[in-house]
């Protein structure tokens, strides 16, 4: 398991156990299912984004650069499962961190992030996507926009 993905693991318990009494936090535990950082995507259809959108935005404050990336992974997966949740807090940071982000890394997924907060109807087969960690979303995520790009062009 690569630190990445026990960065987003982390991330995923801690919203876990601030998610008291919902279901939609927990990790899988199906001892066959393939590792990932990322839960279902009836689990992030299900969760209360707005109820946890300060636990979110502390992610992205946080002074790791892992653990901001991680969390823009999770907010990611979390809009293209609730397109129509308005999360205005979350999306100024994001939009902060796209121009202001500490590393060029962080720059990029947040850019990409904002693109599915403003977007979400282009990543729409990317939200059935398994992904083991989150780079392998923001590839999907990138690729995806580079073949939309392209096709307008």
């Amino acid at each position: 398991m690569t630190r990445w993905s026990c960065v987003g693991i982390a991330v995923m318990s801690l919203l876990a156990l601030g998610a008291k009494g919902q279901n939609a936090a927990t990790l899988p535990t199906d001892s066959e299912a393939t590792p990932s950082v990322f839960c279902s995507l009836e689990s992030y259809a299900a969760f209360n984004l707005k109820k946890y959108e300060k636990n979110f935005l502390g992610s992205l404050e946080y002074p790791a650069n892992e653990i901001v990336e991680a969390g823009l992974a999770q907010i990611a997966m979390l809009k293209l499962a609730q397109p129509q949740t308005p999360c205005n807090k979350l999306k100024r940071k994001i939009d902060d961190l796209a121009l202001n982000g500490a590393t060029a890394t962080v720059r990029y997924k947040a850019y990409l992030t904002n693109m599915v907060f403003e977007h979400p109807e282009l990543f729409e087969s990317e939200k059935y996507g398994l992904y083991l960690e989150g780079d392998d979303l923001f590839r999907a995520l990138s690729e995806r926009l580079s073949l939309e790009t392209l096709a307008v062009h």
